[in-house]
């Protein structure tokens, strides 16, 4: 075999070896790209048919430099993508774009077709770019990016456009005549200015609401308002001087004073359904008290709402804070509690008063000489007793069958146990004489009348 044989044959093989690994760039099926090596096989296509997935092996930076269209473009937690770029991409039908913390640029310049994009989670985002006057109509959703401008969306759009949570988002121009379709631009903290000059009619569901920089906002051409229109916030000016019919719904409410656009829709005698507020506060759901069961049975308890005898409402989307406040709901509680608790202390007080006083000696003090002495009744005796040699005259109680006081002539005090024994007292107890003994208190006038209760 001669050179040119030899040749030959390795053309050959290299051919076939090249074909088998090749990418079928009509094929309709989906295509990952993994490694540089894969940027590069793609970008021998021209048109590719199918779907291609950058997954988070793929290059930090990728760039499509023949391609001109594709079906579709996703790269979903790519952690180490940090760009994407394309000068002869034309034409894709979906891009999505999710969690790439770390994805700063992404610019397509030739880009005119596009029908869907999703652009979400990208805390890194800067640069972001497409070609001019994109078509058709098309969908776009951008949520909780880093994103300043979003002056890329000037076409016409078929379903949606959400812009939502973009930190530091500042200005949205929406340059379109009519929304038909479903227009929501919500809870970007940054957002100051959004341009509504172009806009002659709402068709669709046009939503602006928790942008609590915007102040003022001006429908300049608004004419006509056939589906829903809805504007809540901070708004210190709002106008809408070309408006003349609603045929739908209209809401406008701001915690500022709008008092002026209030009374010129009013002037205007709309026929279609339309509220406006000034000082409006947004409406907070009622917490209630939490308490985890002791057993697999939960314990239900009361809101506030129910304890006060007040109709249930739904939940709101605006709560507060969940923090740790005491809520309406707890406070009834306690104070119930603390009268209940209350009542047992005084009914107890009480119980053990009444006792006390029932189960109280009245002590039998001597009167002064010559004056009568008061005894209970119950039980009384009167007897005549010889003591150490001395004829006393004694009177004799038995109180609840524990006590016996005895009163003699000399006017003498003292205690008599039930065994007999003598011992001097100096005064007697507030609660009386001890169950197992008794008082002999002797009174000084000799002949002292004793007289009943």
């Amino acid at each position: 075999m001669g050179l040119a044989g030899m040749v030959t044959g390795w053309l050959v093989v290299q051919v076939l070896v090249w074909g088998v690994g090749a990418l079928d760039c009509k094929k309709d099926a989906s295509f990952t790209i993994a490694s540089a090596d894969d940027v590069a096989a793609l970008n021998k296509c021209a048109f590719f048919n199918g779907s291609v997935t950058i997954s988070a092996d793929a290059p930090q930076n990728i760039e499509f430099s023949t391609i001109r269209s594709m079906r579709s473009l996703e790269a979903i937690s790519a952690d180490t993508l940090r760009s994407i770029s394309s000068d002869s991409l034309e034409s894709i039908d979906d891009i999505t774009f999710t969690a790439l913390p770390n994805l700063a640029s992404f610019n397509f310049s030739s880009l005119r077709v596009l029908e869907t994009i999703r652009l979400e989670s990208l805390p890194s985002i800067k640069d972001f770019g497409f070609g001019q006057g994109l078509g058709p109509r098309i969908e776009a959703s951008v949520v909780n990016t880093s994103l300043k401008s979003v002056d890329w969306l000037k076409w016409p759009v078929s379903t949606t456009v959400n812009i939502t949570s973009n930190e530091k988002l500042e200005a949205v121009s929406l340059p379109w005549e009519t929304i038909d379709s479903a227009v929501t631009i919500s809870d970007n903290a940054a957002l100051k200015h959004v341009n509504v000059f172009a806009v002659e009619t709402v068709a669709g569901n046009f939503t602006l609401e928790k942008n609590n920089k915007i102040e003022e906002l001006v429908f300049k051409s608004l004419k006509t308002v056939e589906g829903k229109l809805q504007i809540s916030g901070v708004l210190k000016n709002i106008s809408m001087p070309a408006l003349d019919h609603v045929y739908g719904e209209l809401s406008v409410q701001s915690t500022k004073d709008i008092q002026d656009l209030c009374s010129d829709l009013e002037a205007k005698n709309l026929k279609g359904k339309f509220e406006c507020k000034s000082y409006f506060e947004e409406p907070t759901t009622p917490k209630t008290a939490s308490i985890p069961p002791k057993s697999s049975a939960s314990v239900p308890v009361p809101s506030s709402d129910e304890l006060l005898g007040k109709p249930e409402h739904g939940d709101d989307d605006h709560d507060e804070d969940d923090g740790g406040d005491i809520t309406v709901g707890a406070k009834v509680g306690i104070a119930l509690s603390a009268v209940v608790l209350a009542v047992f202390v005084f009914v107890g007080i009480s119980y053990i008063i009444r006792a006390r006083v029932r189960g109280k000696v009245m002590e039998i003090v001597p009167s002064v000489p010559g004056t009568p002495m008061v005894v209970p009744k119950p039980d009384r005796k009167v007897s005549v007793r010889r003591v150490q040699g001395r004829t006393i005259k004694v009177v004799q109680i038995n109180l609840n069958g524990r006590e016996m006081r005895e009163v003699s002539e000399t006017g003498e005090r003292s205690e008599l146990g039930r065994e007999g024994s003598m011992r001097s007292v100096s005064s007697l107890g507030s609660n009386g004489i001890a169950g197992s003994e008794a008082r002999l208190v002797k009174d000084k006038a000799p002949t002292s009348p004793v007289s009943p209760v």
